[in-house]
């Protein structure tokens, strides 16, 4: 059994799009009755605040009153954006998109992630080491071998393509990228006109992209000592902050769990999908996690991501209890008629586990510690032939208790709420 005491999130990228707002909020910035804002910062306006967090004004000639201070006079919480809903405290609130999500998140000093509340098709996570192989990635100066086309702009701090060129143009250096290898590249790509660009990583190039926005692609590495971007003859736009790191480790996880015996069920039985996963992996001091959920239906969405160290307290015993909180309203009136809304849920386990009596105050302390705080609880044993969603659970525990019966092992018992 393990219990993960989480990190605070810093996104990196996402390709998911803001929802709409009418401007970022600034106290010189006066907003008129049902205009909406973004707040991306505490109050101090240099202070990075996440989630980021949507808010609606409630009243005209709204200006200096700081949104998360206001008391409802000025302004109403309308929830975390789009692109923050899987990074926010709320499991139910979904970050949503028609195409797959692409995130990128600090993974520093954690070993375990756990998504909830999911919708697609499978689920493919990277462990990236957080060092840029490239030198001046950020092309403030001409370090990039240029392919017929390419031009370096100094005054912008960017590669310009001309469209000129005959055939596909390299922009590239070389970072001794190993053959076979993963590697996570990630461009910016402005001024856009015409023609495909994609990433490369020795040589391999990934995929085209045909308008103005960031990029985050991974590349298995060929032979050739050409890492960067590459675009074709038709190209014309303009290109930096050019990044390339390395993957360390990753996992693909198909959520389609349907068992279908025969065309009968195929068709009309449905299909099943996880809705939530949990993945461990190595410890680095300096590391990132890049998040890919594919769609399935046309959509794809997460309520929360959440990550950090995880650590072992035992194994689960026999008999452990799994089941829900359901937040539907029943009303029944004068008539008898019942009349039922479907409302969010919540996960609940309760289960024991059995621990060497050695380990008795390591178990407590490290209950302790995540009390009244958000924890990833996954009762599935290490190594079990069979592991169970319904027994990973992002929620709090409710109690403990520790039974010593004897001098060799003890039965610890764990009462989980799941959030919602």
């Amino acid at each position: 059994m393990k219990v993960v005491d989480l990190i605070d999130i810093t996104l990196h990228h996402s390709s998911v799009s803001q929802s709409a707002a009418t401007h970022d909020y600034a106290a010189a910035t006066v907003f008129g009755d049902a205009e909406t804002c973004y707040v991306k910062y505490e109050d101090d306006d240099a202070t990075p605040r996440t989630p980021v967090e949507l808010y609606t004004s409630q009243q005209a000639a709204n200006q200096g009153h700081y949104p998360p201070d206001d008391d409802g006079t000025w302004w109403v919480l309308s929830g975390s954006s789009n692109r923050w809903k899987m990074f926010d405290a709320y499991v139910s609130s979904q970050t949503e998109d028609t195409s797959t999500i692409v995130a990128e998140i600090d993974s520093n000093e954690s070993n375990a992630i756990g998504l909830f509340n999911l919708q697609g098709s499978e689920v493919t996570l990277h462990q990236i080491i957080d060092t840029e192989l490239a030198t001046d990635g950020d092309c403030t100066d001409d370090n990039f071998t240029k392919g017929t086309g390419w031009s370096h702009d100094a005054g912008n701090d960017e590669y310009d393509c001309s469209g000129a060129q005959a055939a596909n143009t390299k922009l590239y250096q070389d970072m001794s990228t190993t053959e076979d290898s993963l590697y996570r590249v990630q461009f910016t790509v402005k001024n856009y006109d015409a023609g495909n660009i994609a990433g490369m990583a020795g040589g391999t190039a990934g995929t085209n992209v045909a308008a103005d926005g960031t990029y985050s692609q991974v590349i298995t590495a060929g032979s050739d000592a050409e890492d960067g971007v590459i675009a074709d003859s038709a190209f014309k736009g303009s290109v930096d902050d050019i990044s390339i790191m390395r993957v360390v480790d990753y996992t693909t996880i198909d959520l389609d769990v349907t068992d279908i015996d025969d065309y009968y069920e195929y068709f009309f039985n449905g299909f099943l999908f996880k809705e939530d996963i949990f993945w461990t992996y190595p410890y680095y001091a300096d590391s990132r996690m890049r998040i890919e959920i594919s769609t399935q239906g046309g959509t794809c969405a997460c309520g929360i991501v959440a990550l950090g160290s995880f650590y072992e307290l035992g194994d689960t015993l026999y008999e452990p209890t799994i089941g829900i909180a359901d937040y539907s309203k029943k009303d029944t009136d004068a008539y008898g008629r019942t009349y039922l809304n479907q409302g969010a849920y919540a996960k609940t386990l309760d289960f024991d586990i059995l621990i060497e009596n050695d380990l008795i105050d390591y178990v407590n302390r490290r209950l302790t510690a995540v009390r009244g705080e958000a924890a990833i609880f996954n009762a599935n044993n290490t190594g079990a032939s069979n592991t169970y969603e319904s027994m990973i659970v992002y929620g709090f525990f409710e109690s403990f208790s520790i039974i010593i019966p004897g001098p060799v092992k003890s039965k610890c018992n764990i009462e989980v709420q799941g959030l919602i």
